[in-house]
């Protein structure tokens, strides 16, 4: 523990090949996170957040921050952390939507079963211009794909076709700096989803493909 401490861990991290530092910033205020469930007092203090990622983006590393409650989610954006790893399931202040509107969130609404206020957070956040990244949380789900019950709650905090069929392309590719990738263009990679119907007339689509392309190679056939 203490800025030092800290800033040396973030370097062992980037030494053993971690591409992303995730913190779990807590809540001082002791607020709740979903039903039944609190989140634990930081044990991490402004200093110490601050100095993991002042770390982190010295080596050109983003920082992803877990953060559930509208005071976690201020003291990451304090910090300048870049990315929420989940929407916040409890009400956002209008100061917290705007620390992070130039900034990033992974949606995993999946992961939180009945919590309307998380889609509407991730709503008025991305109103306010956050960029939204599609993602489920693996550790509540068992499915190996695109799942559609994250895209639907997508849907319903107000993203249309286009805009979700953005966050799982062409703006998790920017944000995450995966050259090449995101888009369909000349010289780009052969990284492909091969589809049955426009995944922004049916989102559905995204979790049937009909072949994967990875590097120019379909994957369905090689198994077969």
């Amino acid at each position: 523990k203490g800025v030092q401490s800290v800033r040396t861990a973030v370097d062992f991290l980037v030494a053993s090949g971690a591409r992303v530092i995730k913190i779990s910033v807590g809540d001082t205020t002791g607020g709740g996170t979903i039903p039944d469930m609190k989140e634990n007092k930081s044990t991490l203090n402004d200093e110490e957040l601050k100095a993991i990622v002042e770390q982190a983006h010295s080596h050109g590393l983003h920082v992803a921050a877990h953060a559930i409650t509208d005071r976690a989610a201020m003291r990451a954006a304090n910090a300048d952390a870049d990315v929420l790893a989940h929407t916040p399931t409890i009400y956002l202040s209008e100061a917290t939507v705007a620390a992070w509107s130039k900034r990033a969130l992974i949606s995993t609404l999946a992961a939180f079963k009945n919590v309307p206020l998380a889609v509407d957070n991730l709503r008025r956040l991305r109103e306010a211009g956050t960029t939204i990244l599609y993602g489920t949380d693996l550790g509540y789900t068992t499915i190996p794909a695109i799942n559609i019950e994250e895209l639907e709650l997508l849907s319903k905090a107000g993203l249309d076709g286009d805009a979700i069929l953005a966050s799982v392309t062409e703006s998790p590719a920017k944000f995450w700096g995966f050259e090449g990738l995101g888009r369909i263009k000349e010289g780009g990679r052969a990284n492909l989803l091969i589809l049955d119907a426009d995944p922004r007339e049916d989102l559905s689509s995204l979790t049937r493909p009909v072949a994967i392309y990875v590097d120019g190679v379909d994957l369905k056939s090689k198994e077969q």
